[in-house]
């Protein structure tokens, strides 16, 4: 009779623990009404505004952000606006934590390779909690596209396009992933993503008048093409830390039109490298891993609306990269340890004032760390003398 815990199942335990010390201090700084931040309001508020039919995109109230999301996902925060603040705040914050792990104990059984709950936990943990005190969006997310991957894995591409749908409805960006998986599957998925997208759209009709979900659809879009922020100081929180931020550190800014056009290029690229992929004939997971890899990739480093807080959305594939290269090569760990260093670095700094996290924010460690990720990763899946067997397995108790 085994009187210890195995050391797998103390690692879980480890890990769950830790995570609800998190949560819960969380909840413990936010359960004030003055602790409450400015992003859970400025949600709250947007589904208030759409029920009454007020407009969306115009005033920013005091202790409030800017609104900058679709009116579907305003029509989404409706039922937010009839919980308390305090508490809505709260369960806002743990929710989305606990779909976290939740959706990290599915993948720990379906990852390519199988990967320890415990330790995607853990090294997701760090990556995300700044988010989550935040109130951001960016772990809900980074749920709904890994739940979509492991939906495509089984062959539930309804309830895959399904959940990216939404995923695309809080930020447009998922929509790269989503091309990537109809590149995968495309006389399958397409389809279900188009149907999807046009019941998605039908609900703020349902909800509200045409004339005022019409024009709250051409104030968003309106929005979404006024907002450069090109010029702003790269250590304030309203800078974007994408590629073109990178191309700024190495002196060769462009403007945001030639961006624009640098984004469709990489996308393209991203999808050639899953062609090749696909004509490796590895197997049909490592396929669907590498395509969620790259979607991910490209949604914050080449993103049209990336800051500070968007590579939340990485915990997962950070978290998977580290342990990949857990007992792999030297140079492995020494790569992957760079990144999740680099990775780590503003939501460690943040913690400090603006003095001391200013400076770490203007030189876009986490685009450095991402830009790394990627060649990484295409190192492990294009290199021509690669088997089919892309990644071995590894230990199990961890």
């Amino acid at each position: 009779m085994q009187l210890w815990p195995s050391l797998a199942t103390r690692w879980k335990i480890t890990a769950v623990l830790v995570w609800i010390i998190g949560l819960t201090v969380i909840s413990f700084l936010v359960a004030k009404p003055t602790k409450v931040g400015k992003l859970y309001p400025t949600f709250v508020h947007a589904g208030e505004n759409f029920r009454t039919g007020q407009p969306l995109y115009l005033e920013i109230l005091p202790q409030h952000d800017q609104y900058r999301y679709s009116p579907l996902a305003a029509a989404t925060f409706i039922p937010w606006a009839y919980l308390p603040n305090v508490f809505g705040g709260i369960l806002w914050r743990v929710g989305q934590g606990v779909l976290l792990c939740l959706v990290l104990w599915w993948w720990s059984k379906q990852a390519e390779p199988k990967l320890p709950w415990s330790g995607l936990l853990l090294l997701s943990l760090p990556i995300a909690l700044g988010n989550l005190h935040n109130a951001q969006m960016n772990v809900l997310i980074a749920v709904c596209c890994l739940s979509a991957l492991l939906f495509f894995q089984r062959n539930y591409l309804f309830l895959s396009a399904l959940v990216l749908t939404y995923a695309i409805s809080l930020k447009i960006y998922p929509l790269a992933l989503a091309g990537l998986f109809c590149l995968m599957e495309p006389l399958r998925y397409s389809w279900r993503l188009l149907l999807s997208l046009l019941l998605a759209g039908t609900i703020p009709f349902l909800l509200q008048s045409n004339d005022y979900v019409l024009d709250q659809f051409r104030d968003w879009w309106e929005r979404l093409g006024s907002d450069d922020r090109t010029e702003h100081p790269l250590n304030s929180s309203t800078a974007y830390h994408s590629f073109q931020t990178l191309l700024r550190l190495w002196g060769l800014p462009i403007s945001l039109k030639t961006y624009r056009l640098l984004e469709v290029i990489a996308g393209g690229l991203f999808a050639l490298g899953l062609i090749r992929v696909r004509m490796k004939k590895y197997p049909r997971n490592v396929q669907i891993h590498f395509a969620f890899f790259l979607g991910m990739i490209w949604m914050t480093l080449f993103g049209p609306a990336t800051e500070t807080a968007t590579y939340a959305m990485l915990a997962p594939v950070v978290a998977h990269a580290v342990l990949t290269a857990w007992y792999r090569e030297r140079l492995d760990r020494l790569w992957l340890g760079t990144i999740l260093a680099l990775m780590l670095a503003v939501p460690v700094a943040l913690w400090f004032p603006p003095p001391i996290s200013g400076p770490v924010r203007s030189v876009s460690p986490q685009a450095h760390a991402t830009l790394l990720l990627l060649g990484w990763y295409g190192l492990r899946y294009l290199k021509p003398w690669q088997s089919s067997q892309v990644i071995p397995n590894i230990q199990q108790d961890i």
